[in-house]
């Protein structure tokens, strides 16, 4: 359904907005889980180039996957960085008003890989991937 189609909606009497209602949440389930496949199938498609952007006739794919990191696999840093370094990207777990978890600043951790191939392997097998993301720009419109 579109927004066009809606032209009558305020003379619609509750029932009738109700089914309209349920039709429209219906299409936009059928349109996300579209989106969802088709995205699916595009990362599958870069995937299989080894790329992360790709320019086709009309568009300009790129494909970005986001990182987290496994704190478990992190704690490894805690055994082998002097504590001043450390201090500058780990905030241990306490407790404040409120328990807080321990925090690790990824940005200022990640310097800690010019200390040795130790701290770039711990780094590296703390990442955890995120779903990748696409974004396509048309070549014409310069719009998502």
């Amino acid at each position: 359904m579109q927004v066009e189609e809606l032209d009558g909606v305020m003379e619609l009497e509750l029932d009738d907005l109700a089914e309209t209602l349920k039709e429209t949440k219906e299409s936009i389930r059928g349109l996300e889980e579209a989106i969802w496949l088709i995205e699916k199938r595009i990362v599958e498609v870069m995937e299989e180039r080894g790329a992360t952007m790709a320019d086709t006739e009309n568009f300009v794919v790129k494909m970005t996957i986001p990182v987290s990191y496994d704190y478990n696999v992190m704690a490894r840093l805690r055994e082998i960085t002097d504590p001043k370094l450390l201090e500058e990207c780990y905030d241990p777990a306490g407790e404040k008003l409120v328990k807080v978890n321990e925090k690790w600043n990824m940005t200022k951790a990640k310097k800690l890989q010019s200390l040795g191939n130790d701290y770039r392997e711990i780094i590296e097998d703390a990442k955890i991937p995120g779903h990748p993301r696409i974004a396509i720009e048309s070549k014409e419109e310069g719009t998502q």
